[in-house]
């Protein structure tokens, strides 16, 4: 147990998604094994970088307008991504640039985390769990979009498609 995590002040208002409260992602950083990310569904992401010891939220959006008008519990709201992060990503040679898939899109973050922005127009949902980054080139990333947690989960217009950027998720 890693009780700089577990004990984070934010503990208390993690909230549980469909599959409960799970750690499903972690990210090292090959440079640096003192830095870490992890994943919590949905509880957000959340990064160390004294090797566990402390950990500090990295949900906060570039934009915060990307928050207004989502109805589902775990939504991005105050500035935040939705906290039901579904996968994430590091791009190799590049410092701390991040991908992740969530129950609203999928977001980068150049930074490690502090920031996100919303790289999910061009998809055709705003829901997915696959997500995939290149290992030799880290604007390519991969995704396979679904129809969302309460319409069956399954890729729109039943038909499987694997959606690919080339640019960082500029297009798609």
């Amino acid at each position: 147990m890693l009780e700089g995590l577990t004990d984070h002040p934010s503990a208390k208002d993690w909230n549980p998604g469909a599959a409960g409260l799970t750690l499903h992602t972690i990210v090292p950083c090959p440079d640096d094994p003192q830095k870490l990310w992890v994943g919590i569904s949905a509880a957000g992401v959340f990064a160390t970088e004294d090797g566990g010891a402390s950990w500090q939220r990295r949900n906060r959006l570039s934009n915060a307008g990307a928050c207004a008008d989502h109805p589902h519990p775990a939504a991005p709201r105050d500035g935040e991504t939705g906290h039901c992060v579904h996968n994430m990503v590091r791009a190799a040679g590049e410092a701390d640039l991040l991908y992740q898939q969530n129950h609203h899109g999928v977001w980068r973050s150049a930074d490690g985390g502090r920031s996100w922005d919303d790289i999910t127009p061009g998809l055709p949902s705003t829901f997915g769990f696959p997500m995939a980054v290149h290992p030799g080139k880290p604007q390519t990333i991969w995704t396979l979009p679904l129809n969302g947690d309460s319409a069956g989960r399954y890729p729109p217009g039943a038909a499987a498609a694997v959606w690919r950027s080339r640019d960082g998720g500029a297009t798609w």
